[in-house]
């Protein structure tokens, strides 16, 4: 396992895979204030050493028994971790691509702004249905675990995004056997499985389980090709605020708010602005908006500014809802992403350089 400490702009890894310690040092921009980012948005990560075992171990019946990946369970009152977050490192952006060498459908959805918060069926192919996708993990006592994740921009053209949950109990273990179908449909992987070889969540997650920093991304192995090459990947816009107009979530539901329609085989989406949800508590740093998705959908991309081929910029991944402290009950249509500022770009920068 790898820990990286995110000081003054400055990243440093040790690998416990290697033989002996290594420090290495890597030139960042600096933050915009001279203050260090939060030691909960440091890393941590880990890496896979080889891609036979999630191919052997993901049969279509252990993908068929697989689960929702627990979710963090804050009751109503409870919409906070303990501390708040102070993001102090500069805004960072990057447009998403288009699949290189086959020709993909633009997206015929209308752009205007029409709410969707009870999900729709997303029934288009090609971009965002082939950079969203199904993932698979087995948990520490073997559990079959799944959630949602998008393809996003990298230097490796490799990187999945998605909420910690998804790939860490919160509890000091990563999930193992990590495999990615982007366009997953009731079964179907029309552009393979693609198993991961290096997982990224932040120490916040990974040492306190605190949603405020649910936030992950995983590296995967090449096939004949990138996944980028092969599928297109969306943008990221990170450390620009909580509040943004026509949003996307995007993802693979089991449950919903009110909902019995969902199974977990089909991609759905629900479409509306979001807000800081800061405005009535200063410590509480997440960003919210009404969609009623519920277990299963973790992890998929809220994508802003999504033009006509399809192609936006992530600002977030569904991590959680409020719940009834007692029963466990969904109490609203509220839905929960951490908010990405400074966790969300050293998670980038670890994972999308592997």
């Amino acid at each position: 396992m790898r820990t990286r400490r995110m000081v003054t702009g400055l990243v440093t890894a040790v690998s416990a895979l290697a033989i002996g310690s290594n420090a290495i040092a890597v030139a960042d921009q600096p933050p915009t204030a001279e203050r260090a980012p939060s030691e909960a948005t440091e890393t941590v990560a880990k890496e896979v050493v080889s891609t036979s075992n999630a191919a052997d171990f993901w049969t279509k019946e252990r993908m068929r028994r697989a689960v929702p990946a627990p979710m963090p369970r804050p009751s109503g009152g409870q919409v906070s971790g303990p501390e708040g977050q102070e993001n102090v490192l500069p805004q960072q952006s990057e447009r998403g691509s288009l699949p290189r060498g086959v020709s993909t459908p633009q997206s015929s959805t209308d752009l205007r702004a029409n709410a969707v918060s009870r999900a729709q069926r997303w029934t288009e192919s090609g971009i965002p249905a082939s950079t969203t996708g199904k993932m698979f993990a087995e948990g520490p006592q073997g559990q079959l675990y799944r959630c949602s994740g998008s393809v996003i921009t990298a230097d490796n053209q490799n990187t999945v995004w998605t909420a910690g949950h998804c790939l860490h109990d919160g509890n000091g273990q990563f999930y193992s056997n990590i495999t990615f179908v982007p366009a997953y449909d009731n079964g179907t992987a029309p552009h393979g499985e693609w198993n991961a070889s290096y997982m990224v969540t932040t120490t916040g997650w990974a040492e306190n389980r605190d949603w405020e920093y649910d936030i992950a991304a995983f590296a995967v192995f090449p096939q004949s090709s990138d996944l980028e090459y092969r599928v297109g990947s969306q943008g990221y816009r990170f450390n620009a605020g909580q509040e943004f107009t026509d949003v996307r979530v995007f993802g693979y539901p089991a449950a919903g708010y009110q909902r019995t329609d969902f199974n977990g085989e089909l991609l759905w989406y629900c479409r509306g602005d979001t807000v800081d949800a800061s405005s009535w508590n200063p410590l509480n740093e997440k960003v919210r908006t009404d969609c009623d998705m519920h277990s299963g959908a973790s992890g998929g991309p809220w994508i802003d500014d999504m033009n006509s081929n399809g192609l936006g910029y992530v600002i977030g991944a569904s991590s959680h809802r409020q719940t009834d402290p007692d029963t466990g009950d969904l109490i609203n249509n509220y839905f929960f992403s951490s908010n990405h500022g400074d966790a969300a770009i050293n998670v980038y920068e670890d994972a999308s350089t592997y």
